[in-house]
């Protein structure tokens, strides 16, 4: 996704670039300011999906601010909050089809203001990017195992198809603002197609096999829940080490709960999928190396992967499972993390 989300900036600081010679201040400063301008102090939607229509306007709104001022960025976002105002209203109100009426105003008039800032040339650099993405994803679900979180990917990546041709279609008819509004849905939903191949491919860690321990019915959490009590103590309480202590002893009861509920098998069964996890990864590095891709700070975490790996079975032959579940949980997390870092290399 990465390589997507590359391809998508670039066609957003294309539309951007005229702005250049007259910024009047830093450009991050800009950027911060006129997505606050938009979004208040919300973290999370301060980096949208960059063709989403959140995406677009974020960009429509940096260059009013960087082209025309602040206060040409608060002309537009005050415009969208009268709207929001107006919906919210009328949803405390009770008032079901206005507040409907509004939300849809509303969505008019941001597409609105990315094709009046951004211009409609947008949209065609907005459907060269989605389709390359639609394409690549659609060789990434062909590949995941026939299972409910592949089947939700591929109705995601219908849907995205069903946009893109709508967006296409809009285009050519001279509909700008339906054309906009398929291809940002487009993005959205191959985003979320994303998220679901991501999900698919994670290997299930300590936590996931803790909540299974628990939903059996089989934990006896009276422990547990004393040595969370204190590790909470310790966090409010600003005390590094005892905090640190204190989650150690959480996590080792844990692990005890596990191997008591499940036994040796379960550690088993997760060595074996780091194991598939970790050819995968070994797989799309040596394409990406053949690519000229740097490799090596995720060939020095699957290395690290595969030296956890080897000793937690080295625990459970020697008839420990407590140890090997410790370390295979590690190396759980380290190989999740490595194919997120490597996705799409």
């Amino acid at each position: 996704m990465r390589s997507t989300r590359t391809a998508a900036l670039l066609v957003i600081a294309t539309a951007l670039m005229s702005a250049c010679d007259r910024t009047p201040v830093d450009p991050a400063v800009a950027a911060i300011d006129a997505a606050r301008l938009l979004f208040g102090d919300d973290a999370a939607a301060l980096a949208p999906v960059p063709l989403s229509l959140s995406g677009l306007l974020q960009s429509a709104l940096l260059k009013a601010y960087t082209e025309h001022g602040p206060a040409a960025a608060r002309g537009l976002v005050m415009d969208l909050r009268r709207l929001q105002q107006l919906e919210q209203a009328a949803a405390e109100a009770g008032a079901g089809e206005l507040a409907a009426a509004h939300r849809q105003e509303l969505h008019a008039e941001q597409l609105g203001i990315v094709l009046r800032v951004l211009g409609d040339e947008i949209i065609d650099s907005a459907i060269v990017v989605v389709r390359s993405d639609v394409d690549r994803t659609a060789t990434r679900i062909g590949e995941l195992p026939d299972d409910a979180s592949a089947a939700g990917a591929r109705r995601l990546l219908e849907h995205a198809v069903e946009m893109l041709q709508h967006a296409a279609a809009a285009r050519q008819s001279g509909a700008h603002h339906a054309a906009l509004d398929a291809v940002t849905r487009a993005a959205s939903a191959i985003e979320s197609v994303h998220e679901a191949v991501r999900e698919s491919q994670r290997v299930a860690g300590l936590a996931d096999l803790f909540a299974d321990a628990v939903r059996s019915g089989a934990a006896n959490l009276a422990i547990h829940e004393q040595l969370a009590g204190a590790a909470r103590t310790a966090v409010i309480g600003a005390d590094r080490e005892g905090a640190h202590s204190a989650l150690s002893a959480v996590r080792n009861e844990e692990i005890r709960i596990v191997v008591r509920a499940f036994g040796s098998s379960a550690v088993e069964r997760m060595l074996d999928q780091v194991d598939i996890a970790s050819a995968r990864l070994r797989s799309s590095l040596d394409s990406a190396g053949e690519r000229g891709r740097d490799i090596t700070r995720v060939e020095r975490m699957d290395a690290t992967v595969c030296d956890l790996t080897a000793r937690a079975r080295a625990a459970l032959r020697a008839g420990d499972a407590a140890q090997a579940l410790d370390l295979g949980a590690h190396a759980v997390g380290l190989v999740n993390a490595a194919r997120l870092a490597a996705d799409p290399l």
